[in-house]
Parts: structure tokens; C-alpha cells; sequence
């Protein structure tokens, strides 16, 4: 399964962290942050949670870099970003794409 995640704030980017950790997915970061990005880029995402602290590999990509439909994609912007979150990112989104916000 290829999941999209909308949204590298910090409820996305601890689910994308836990999806590149503990599933068989295929997780991608989806954010227009610059700065976010391209540290998570250089460096991985920092997570910590309940199991601890943890340097996890992610793919994080810009909006306009997705090549194609996820299976799933989670919206995790706030709620007056989210027309234009879904706009930027229509790539990701196909016809048998399910999506979550």
C-alpha cells in the first residue's frame, strides 16, 4: 500500500514516521515547508514517542513532485489549508485513491 501524507507538521509527521517504522507500506511526507523538507531530506525525522527517540529514514517530497496516486492519502493541515493541500497535491490523488482527513 502507498500512503501520502499531507501535512509534515507534527501529527503528520508522527504518523509518517510510524508508517515507515512498524508497517509494510510505502509512506510519503507531503509538504510545501521548505525548511521542514529539505532537514527531514538531510537528516531523517526526528521522532519520539512512547517507544522512545528514533532517527527514522523518510521519504518527504514537495506537492508538485508526485509522480503518482497513492492508495491512501491523510490530510494532517489545518483546516484552512486543506482546499489548497488537496489543489497542490491532485497528483497523488487518483480515482481509486481513498482519502482522510
Amino acid at each position: 500500500m502507498k500512503v501520502g501524507v499531507i501535512g509534515a507538521g507534527a501529527m503528520g509527521s508522527l504518523i509518517g514516521g510510524r508508517i515507515a517504522l512498524y508497517t509494510d507500506a510505502k509512506g510519503t511526507l507531503i509538504d510545501v515547508w521548505e525548511e521542514n523538507v529539505e532537514k527531514m531530506r538531510a537528516e531523517g525525522l526526528h521522532l519520539s514517542d512512547v517507544y522512545g527517540e528514533k532517527l527514522v529514514p523518510v521519504e518527504i517530497v514537495y506537492p508538485g513532485e508526485i509522480a503518482a496516486p497513492f492508495d491512501l492519502v491523510v490530510i494532517f493541515t489545518k483546516t484552512t489549508h486543506s482546499d489548497a493541500a488537496l489543489r497542490d497535491a491532485h497528483k497523488g490523488i487518483g480515482p481509486d485513491t481513498i482519502v482522510m482527513t
